[in-house]
């Protein structure tokens, strides 16, 4: 196990790649999970998501997203609370050009090891829920990878970049030690093609 030099804590580092926004989001069944770890004594990192795609400009909610992501920038790296951190990537969801989206994972990847130095985090356990994240979460040491089915990431009536959605989301559904699923529907689409694919509701107690 590692440890946690800004809190302390010898319990395992979770980190959380999340499909919201910690600040501004409703709270999902992500950010249960992660509360009730952390009331276990886990030091948890909360990566708010970037998004699968740009907000479409004239759109409902456009000018609601783009001033929520401005203050979640400008907070980046803050403790919601002792023991529990909230990391708001400075990044776009630029996955229509693949260049841009290496270059987008470079940056993000600096973003997350700075605040993984700045927290002491080494080989944290990786909670990914949205596939977003999936080229950073693969060149990051960990301990163990669950991959967390909130939604059939692919099927967004407003994805543009649906291939390279799919590919990340594939990557992260190989690599991931265990797989779990919010609906029957997700889970009898993906428990046959590898092992440790469970059905986890969002109303299950994780108490």
């Amino acid at each position: 196990m590692t440890s946690d030099a800004a809190t302390g804590s010898a319990r395992q580092p979770v980190v959380c790649f999340a499909g919201d926004d910690y600040w501004t989001s409703n709270p999902h069944s992500r950010y249960h999970f992660m509360h009730a770890l952390h009331r276990r004594g886990h030091p948890i990192l909360w990566i708010n998501s970037m998004g699968m795609n740009l907000p479409r400009v004239g759109g409902g909610g456009f000018v609601k997203r783009i001033t929520g992501k401005l203050r979640s920038w400008r907070r980046f790296l803050r403790e919601a609370e002792p023991g529990f951190h909230v990391l708001s990537p400075i990044a776009l969801p630029l996955f229509g050009s693949r260049v841009l989206a290496d270059q987008m994972d470079r940056w993000i990847l600096q973003q997350v090891r700075w605040a993984y130095r700045r927290l002491g985090i080494e080989r944290p356990l990786v909670f990914a829920s949205v596939p977003s994240y999936a080229e950073v979460v693969m060149q990051l040491p960990r301990d163990g990878l669950i991959y967390y089915y909130s939604d059939k990431y692919d099927a967004y009536r407003d994805l543009t970049a649906v291939d390279e959605i799919r590919r990340r989301d594939q990557q992260l559904f190989q690599a991931a030690n265990a797989v779990f699923c919010v609906s029957r529907e997700i889970h009898g689409g993906l428990v046959d093609r590898r092992p440790h694919v469970h059905y986890l509701p969002h109303a299950v107690d994780v108490e």
